[in-house]
């Protein structure tokens, strides 16, 4: 077997699923099936590739998180899975992660990239709390920060100084793209 060839598979049909979400041929459920299913596939190419003794080339290390107070992490997970298939290797902290921690897994994990997760309008201002943390620990210059969720748009990713803002799943990947370049 070829995992590059699997991982293509993966991302295709990600990418398939999520240009039927954007038409408003598929929903939510159909997005958050294709996530799992996604991250159960990656999951055990990943074991496979660990099994063989190679070890696998990634882009770029990311960090993701649902900043504090969010419950919701049904986009980042996707946004997860997305980067897994297109070759990132991902950091996945969960939900209603203080900036404290968030900060932490970008130094111990020499990220390239962090992708910020909020839904809700009153948790999105945690997410420059993040920068401010990020800036504190002086790790801002090292690592370039997405955004995304219901809660945020362009105009807020500049207002908190974060590098780029993402308005769906797919849009990571290209952002994460330029991003590394």
């Amino acid at each position: 077997y070829d995992p590059m060839r699997v991982l293509d598979v993966i991302t295709e049909a990600l990418s398939i699923v999520g240009e039927g979400f954007s038409a408003g041929d598929l929903f939510l459920p159909e997005l958050i099936y294709a996530s799992d299913c996604a991250q159960a596939a990656i999951k055990v190419l990943e074991e496979k590739i660990t099994s063989d003794g190679k070890e696998a080339q990634h882009k770029a290390t990311v960090v993701l998180g649902t900043v504090k107070g969010d419950l919701h992490d049904i986009g980042k997970s996707i946004v997860a899975a997305l980067m897994m298939a297109n070759g990132y290797k991902v950091v996945d902290l969960g939900t209603d992660v203080p900036s404290e921690k968030i900060a932490a897994a970008v130094k111990e994990n020499k990220a390239e990239i962090l992708g910020l997760s909020a839904l809700l309008t009153t948790t999105a201002v945690e997410m420059g709390n993040v920068i401010k943390q990020i800036e504190k620990e002086g790790i801002r210059n090292e690592v370039k920060i997405m955004i995304g969720g219901g809660a945020t748009n362009e105009e807020f990713a500049r207002q908190i100084g974060a590098d780029q803002y993402g308005e769906t799943a797919v849009d990571a990947i290209r952002i994460a793209g330029e991003l590394i370049k």
